[in-house]
């Protein structure tokens, strides 16, 4: 119901109603253009099959009871692909009552390509993925144990970020795309390293954010290469993975591929290694009150800087007052004005950016040690209110600082993000935590 709901309200913003009689609407509608789109556009039609691709998903998933294909859920998943496309159009029908949005077969044909993806790919990646992590569940985090759960985990982090390198999908078909992608500097040893001439102080921070990044989504595979026990083909992933990840990415338009982001990646990914040899006398370290103190005061610290570090002035009195007036907006409207690929993106590394922030809290409140027990109501509640004050404060900060677009519905996403943290923390860290085995590196299957 929300995938739907999210799915119509997504394709209608940013809300701006025009009157058209349903007779003037049907004639347009019977007109409607078959767009030549060039590959700067392509990006933006794959998105279109993405977002209608989770309500079947989900809907198959909601409706598949015995776990195995019969005539009833076959029939079932016929019904839910005739009414995902049925849907599609009627969107693509409804968008004629708002003009800002672009109505043509090629985003019916993108939609119905997705709503029928969907509750097919449910079969084939949802009910494995469900069926795995029942098992999974039963497991505790000691000894073979931990190995088989990391050894999940890891793989399903790698899948997570095989799928994110290759989106949007924009696959470049002649050779004019890629003499295309390489005179937009996207073939580099590092990325927009010709950039920092323009505008040093913007496009340095924004260079090393992004190779920082490029660095942290390694330091889980190490991590989870130690714990799972893949000590001898671990260092072959680690090194093979992130060249793996730029090979991908050379095909697709909008992503760079830069040697760099190799060279990062397996930074992190030894860093990872690192912390997951020192994995029991951290968990050790963490019983102790100050450091959890410490370490959520320093994500805190990092997720301010991430929302606020790049601003490049104090903002003019004309300035803060455009600011204000365009502050209280119905939520995601601002994110209609970038490509559907760029707000997704901007959206989810918001929500990423809070998860941490989600799992610090969660760790803060937690009691490990011997008698581990999760963080209770109270603390939830305290959590949340901490979350959508420093939300608050951080929109408020970017009325007054060029270049940000202050938006006060962020802090929804905001407060999504930690809650999806706070739940991860609950689900996995507590789960490990609440062990009836020793608080000691063996818990992790490290000491041996």
């Amino acid at each position: 119901m929300f995938a739907c709901l999210g799915l119509i309200y997504a394709s209608i913003v940013p809300l701006e109603f025009q009157p058209l009689s349903l007779a003037e609407a049907i004639e347009r509608f019977q007109q409607t253009p078959w767009l030549n789109l060039s590959v700067y556009r392509r990006a933006d039609w794959v998105a279109n099959g993405l977002v209608a691709l989770p309500f079947g998903f989900l809907l198959a998933g909601a409706v598949d009871r015995d776990a195995r294909m019969t005539m009833r859920y076959a029939m079932s998943l016929l019904a839910i692909i005739v009414f995902g496309n049925a849907l599609i159009v009627a969107i693509e029908f409804l968008q004629l009552w708002y003009p800002r949005r672009t109505v043509s077969q090629n985003d019916i044909a993108a939609g119905c390509i997705g709503a029928t993806i969907g509750p097919l790919a449910w079969m084939f990646v949802g009910r494995p993925a469900v069926a795995a992590w029942r098992q999974v569940r039963r497991l505790t985090w000691d000894g073979p144990s931990s190995q088989r759960i990391a050894g999940w985990l890891l793989v399903m982090y790698l899948a997570l970020l095989v799928a994110y390198s290759v989106l949007p999908l924009d696959i470049m078909l002649s050779g004019a795309d890629w003499r295309e992608k390489w005179q937009a500097g996207r073939f580099d040893w590092v990325p927009e390293l010709n950039m920092v001439s323009v505008d040093p102080q913007r496009v340095t921070l924004h260079l090393a954010l992004s190779l920082a990044l490029s660095a942290a989504r390694m330091l889980p595979v190490g991590l989870l290469l130690i714990v799972a026990g893949w000590r001898q083909r671990g260092l072959s992933l680690l090194i093979g993975f992130p060249i793996l990840i730029e090979l991908l990415q050379a095909p697709i338009f909008t992503r760079y591929t830069t040697f760099a982001d190799v060279l990062c990646g397996w930074g992190g990914g030894l860093v990872g290694m690192v912390i997951g040899l020192q994995l029991g006398p951290i968990a050790r370290c963490n019983d102790r009150l100050a450091l959890r103190v410490t370490a959520a005061v320093a994500v805190l610290a990092a997720v301010v800087m991430a929302f606020l570090g790049r601003y490049e002035r104090i903002a003019n009195a004309a300035e803060i007052a455009t600011a204000w007036s365009h502050f209280w907006t119905a939520p995601f409207v601002k994110y209609y004005y970038t490509s559907e690929f760029l707000a997704g993106s901007n959206l989810l590394g918001k929500m990423i950016v809070f998860s941490l922030l989600g799992i610090a809290l969660g760790n803060l409140f937690a009691r490990p040690g011997h008698r581990a027990s999760p963080p209770g109501l109270a603390a939830y509640c305290v959590s949340f209110l901490l979350v959508v004050a420093l939300g608050g404060a951080i929109e408020v900060a970017q009325v007054y600082l060029v270049p940000f677009h202050a938006d006060a519905a962020d802090v929804l996403i905001y407060a999504g993000g930690a809650l999806c943290g706070w739940g991860f923390y609950r689900s996995i860290v507590t789960w490990g935590l609440s062990s009836d085995s020793p608080r000691n590196g063996s818990q992790f299957g490290l000491d041996r």
